[in-house]
């Protein structure tokens, strides 16, 4: 397993992502590749494990979606 850090980014709505195209690394395994700003973070691993991130977010979404609509309920009672 590669390194594992801990890292927070702020994505703004102007924030620019770019995918790259698959690559190899020195095993000669597949990768994605996302950059994150302008050149500023990437994230990278396989098609796999990039859609697995991709699922993870969309729910966070959904549920940040769910928390606001509860709270504007709640402001409205």
């Amino acid at each position: 397993m590669g390194a594992v850090r801990r890292v927070m980014l702020l994505l703004r709505e102007d924030t620019p992502l770019c995918s790259r195209p698959l690559l190899e690394d020195n095993s000669g395994e597949v990768i994605a590749w996302l950059e994150v700003g302008d050149h500023e973070v990437a994230v990278w691993g396989s098609p796999v494990t990039l859609r697995r991130l991709a699922r993870e977010a969309v729910v966070a979404a959904d549920e940040a979606d769910e928390l606001a609509a509860r709270t504007l309920n709640g402001a409205a009672s």
